[in-house]
């Protein structure tokens, strides 16, 4: 049907879309259906056609990623994103294996209606209350942190609570100050090593 049908209907979701790195490399190199709306959720003709005719629950016509296994889902974007090196590994990641999949830290198009992260107990004040941690507006933080919901640390927290009140301690990485992020050491993407470092032991601090 085309990224500009899709877009009449999703408007919102379609207009931060266009702003991605995704939607132009998928404008650039795939044909049209393949590209907007159609290259995660699948030929979306049906799910117009339903929409047309009032049928009850058009969403059941087109790929819809909450009515999907995580792994099911990871299989989406693992089209795609298999060819990069540091998501390769994905499908043997401690995340996946846990439940979690591209879209539990991830999207495509954040707009008002994006489900936050889950509510987690506040186990400290907010980092801002302790440090001077550098402030910018919430979508360019999306569109430049490969589309996370939310910024790290407080996106790994909302799962590694116990991690969260390690990095209270006196002897830590200054890692709510922002001068490290959990990716630098890890690769939530997965690997082979242990705690899914970026390398061997100690050398991973070196990186």
């Amino acid at each position: 049907i085309g990224a500009e049908l899709g877009g009449a209907c999703h408007a919102e979701h379609f207009a931060q879309f266009q702003k991605t790195y995704m939607a132009s490399v998928l404008a650039e190199r795939y044909p049209v259906e393949q590209q907007g709306c159609e290259a995660c959720h699948g030929p979306g003709q049906a799910h117009v056609e339903a929409v047309s005719e009032g049928k009850e629950d058009p969403a059941q016509y087109i790929y819809a990623f909450a009515r999907h296994s995580p792994a099911e889902n990871a299989e989406r974007c693992l089209r795609c994103h298999i060819k990069n090196e540091s998501q390769s590994l994905f499908r043997r990641s401690q995340h996946l294996a846990s439940g979690v999949f591209c879209g539990n830290c991830h999207t495509a198009h954040k707009s008002p209606e994006t489900p936050a992260p889950p509510e987690k107990p506040v186990l400290s004040n907010p980092l801002s209350t302790y440090f001077s941690v550098p402030q910018r507006s919430e979508e360019q933080e999306w569109l430049d942190n490969r589309l996370l919901k939310e910024k790290q640390p407080q996106l790994c927290y909302t799962c590694h609570q116990d991690v969260e009140a390690e990095f209270q301690l006196p002897i830590r990485h200054r890692v709510n100050e922002g001068l490290v992020k959990c990716t630098d050491c890890h690769n939530p993407h997965g690997r082979v090593t242990a705690h899914e470092l970026r390398a061997v032991s100690v050398e991973a601090c070196y990186l």
